[in-house]
């Protein structure tokens, strides 16, 4: 059989083809291979030193922790500056033990105004029954429920009820914890001292478990922790304060430029991000002594009962609104920009590192890549590591300053339950992302429970400082 050169031509040229492209293949495999695990140990390593870096940035920065200290309260007859104690409640049963303790707050200007929803009849009749008990102290403000109603909402018609007036202030309290007796005394001193718009105060989660259904607990108390003592303080210095939804209160002139509360699932963030874009003056003040004292949700996914997935997929919800918003891009310099993009971005990146250590770490051994990239890809547990023993020294910290028993489990689910705990937060991220391109942004309450262990602090004794 004769053989056509123009056959063999073209299978020559076919199977150069072939092997040029399989040559390829393997060769920008591998070198895909290899960037995915330096790009992912690359990514890792920068998260987790910065989420170790703001866990303990109080204890390495001195100066910090003297900038956030309360300054002395002032008289209990002081009423220099007036307060209204806002709190929105929506179907909350402990609402008339919240009201009870808040009137017994040790000063002399100030009224608590009860933002409520009309159809929340249950809440309204409690709430006007403690109400009638402290007619000058509190009262109630009554609005419809939308449909796509948050917080914010609620707290706009407090506002709106307020007598205006430049010694007004606005404090923003929750339906589930239990804010210090003095704490107004300091609020007054701290805005006096610092002429500030906006003080926040601090805020912490007592229970760390005491049952293994509770093991995410001691995670969720020392996020607390670490967010109010050292991470409110970085934002501060950097010129960008995403709030936190308590013990924080407004000057009656900043709400007025803002707007009022932003209308967001996690309106406290957003309008940090606000105060800085209207030039807003913030004060960060903390100390054990001081911190509004509340529960972790009882239950992991239970949203009836209260549930910290639930609570996590609506904050991460609100911030990757507002991340996709893009308002914090308007920020005069490239440090707030930073800071805030950060912020609100960290849920987000966090799932995502979660996500990828595995991956890249398998993936390395799989394709067996040199061993210099497969120790590479094992270098971002080093920081994850230094951020689990601020983790641990946090809890000890919190065990002496707060008065609290630590026990051995405690320090076991911090150590050993981590990916856990990190699985459940990248499940409510992935989630709260898909409800946002969903376009579901509904309020829903994620209670934590109430119990008198959450309001037990009534004066400075018993708390070491």
């Amino acid at each position: 059989m004769r053989i056509s050169w123009q056959f063999v031509r073209r299978l020559l040229i076919g199977c150069t083809l072939v092997a040029i492209a399989g040559l390829a293949g393997v060769l920008y495999t591998h070198l895909a291979i290899i960037a995915v695990v330096v790009g992912a140990a690359a990514f890792n390593m920068t998260l987790g030193v910065a989420e170790m870096y703001w866990r303990l940035y109080c204890w390495w920065t001195p100066k910090a922790m003297a900038n956030c200290a309360w300054p002395d309260p002032v008289a209990s007859d002081d009423g220099r500056l007036a307060f209204t104690v806002a709190l929105a409640a929506l179907h909350e049963q402990h609402i008339a033990r919240t009201l009870d303790n808040l009137a017994q707050l040790d000063y002399a200007n100030f009224e608590v105004v009860a933002a409520l929803c009309a159809c929340d009849l249950e809440t309204i009749q409690k709430a006007t029954e403690v109400a009638h008990r402290y007619p000058r102290k509190i009262r109630l403000a009554v609005c419809p429920h939308g449909n796509q109603h948050r917080k914010a909402y609620q707290l706009n018609a407090a506002i709106r009820s307020v007598t205006p007036g430049d010694n007004r202030r606005i404090i923003v309290a929750d339906a589930e914890g239990g804010m210090h007796v003095q704490i107004l005394r300091y609020m007054s001193a701290r805005f006096i001292q610092t002429d500030a718009d906006v003080v926040q105060g601090g805020v912490q989660l007592m229970n760390l478990g005491t049952k293994p259904r509770h093991w995410y607990q001691v995670f969720s108390a020392m996020e607390y922790k670490a967010w109010f003592e050292g991470n409110f303080a970085r934002q501060d210095r950097d010129g960008v304060v995403l709030f936190g939804g308590n013990t924080v209160a407004f000057s009656m002139a900043i709400l007025g430029k803002i707007g009022g509360f932003p209308d967001s699932l996690t309106e406290d963030g957003v309008a940090g991000i606000m105060t800085a874009l209207a030039g807003g003056k913030v004060s960060i003040a903390y100390s054990p002594e001081l911190c509004t004292r509340e529960l972790s949700p009882p239950t992991v996914f239970r949203k009836n009962e209260g549930s910290l997935f639930h609570q996590r997929v609506r904050w991460v919800q609100g911030y990757v609104a507002e991340l996709l918003n893009r308002r914090w891009l308007q920020l005069p310099t490239t440090r707030q920009r930073l800071s805030a993009g950060y912020g609100l971005a960290a849920p987000v990146l966090q799932s995502v590192s979660t996500l990828l250590l595995p991956v890249a770490i398998i993936t390395a051994v799989v394709a067996k890549v040199p061993i210099g990239l497969s120790i590479l890809t094992f270098a971002p547990l080093v920081p994850y590591g230094l951020a689990v023993w601020a983790q641990v020294m946090h809890l000890a910290d919190f065990g002496r300053r707060f008065g609290q028993k630590i026990s051995f489990w405690h320090y076991a689910a911090l150590v050993l339950l981590g990916p856990l705990y990190q699985m459940v937060l990248m499940a409510a991220a992935a989630t709260a992302v898909c409800r946002h391109l969903s376009g579901r942004a509904d309020w829903y309450r994620t209670g934590r429970g109430h119990t008198p262990e959450a309001l037990r602090l009534t004066s400075l004794e018993g708390i070491s400082a």
